[in-house]
């Protein structure tokens, strides 16, 4: 099971852990020995970033209590966070101005930036510490994890998601490095959602997601940080794009993602609050919406019409 981009919100991201039977009504861990991970961008917009934080440390410590393990990965807004770059956080003032929100409710921006410290910061050091990559799932719902996505040449540069971490990590520390990259680092690449975008042909990055995924013996590639209509697919499948703006600070509806084994094949499933569905392709599906409905303004970022 997986949870995408929960920016800030307490309440949907409870809401989406009880969708794919995470959590119970008290909002602790009751799947027992499953396991789930978590996508980052917990981090910002939203006016209760910390809490999330802190809540989903604390499921984590119960599932492992529990005999299951829930991963959390970082995305752009943790790692833009640990640079001090703040301003995304709620309440943040540009040109000088008076913080409020959670930001001011921390402390304000130097007690932020404290805090957020990979080096010394109560919550930087822990966050520094959790992956950017990882494969789960058994047989063929193997799947490789990440926010935005890993290029092959990465990948295969690596070799293991463990040395990818492990740079990764080190770059943080070091403050530089080809992984934080804002167009291709795996925190920030949109290639794979928006092929066009990047000037790239559709075949030749579903080739490239598809390579990158089986050297690391994934049959997939999940991925959030591209904000879709629906959580949908491209590339037959290989990629799979969770992030459909479940914050309250877009306005979005707790949603989550599931793969069960039945039979030896995989069953995926999208789950909303009152459906759930097979996700469906991107494009077809949007070639299917009305011009003057946000999901048409959504799909024209993703679609070449």
């Amino acid at each position: 099971a997986m949870a995408p981009d929960l920016h800030g919100d307490l309440v949907h991201t409870l809401e989406a852990l009880r969708l794919c039977g995470l959590v119970d009504e008290h909002g602790h861990w009751s799947a027992g020995s499953r396991r789930a991970v978590q996508l980052g961008d917990v981090l910002d917009r939203g006016n209760a970033s910390i809490a999330t934080l802190e809540k989903l440390w604390e499921l984590r410590d119960e599932a492992a209590a529990a005999g299951g393990e829930f991963t959390l990965l970082i995305g752009n807004h943790e790692l833009m966070n640990m640079q001090g770059r703040l301003f995304y956080v709620h309440g943040y003032a540009r040109r000088g101005g008076q913080h409020s929100g959670e930001l001011a409710r921390i402390g304000g921006e130097v007690v932020w930036r404290q805090r957020l410290d990979p080096h010394t910061g109560d919550i930087g050091r822990r966050l520094v510490d959790q992956p950017a990559v990882v494969v789960r799932g058994e047989g063929e719902c193997r799947t490789m994890f990440v926010h935005a996505g890993v290029r092959f040449r990465d990948a295969e540069k690596y070799k293991t998601v463990e040395a990818l971490n492990r740079a990764l990590r080190e770059q943080i520390l070091q403050g530089s490095g080809e992984l934080l990259d804002s167009r291709e680092g795996p925190l920030w690449w949109r290639g794979y959602a928006r092929p066009h975008g990047s000037g790239a042909r559709e075949s030749d990055i579903c080739k490239e997601i598809k390579s990158t995924a089986e050297l690391y013996g994934a049959r997939r590639m999940a991925v959030g940080h591209n904000i879709v209509p629906w959580i949908s697919t491209r590339c037959a499948g290989t990629l799979q794009m969770l992030d459909v703006g479940m914050s309250s600070a877009y306005g979005g509806q707790p949603t989550a993602w599931r793969c069960d084994l039945i039979g030896g094949e995989a069953r995926i499933r999208a789950l909303y609050p009152v459906h759930e569905e097979a996700p469906p392709e991107l494009c077809s599906r949007c070639s299917l919406a009305s011009p003057l409905s946000r999901d048409w303004s959504e799909c024209r970022d993703y679609c070449q019409r």
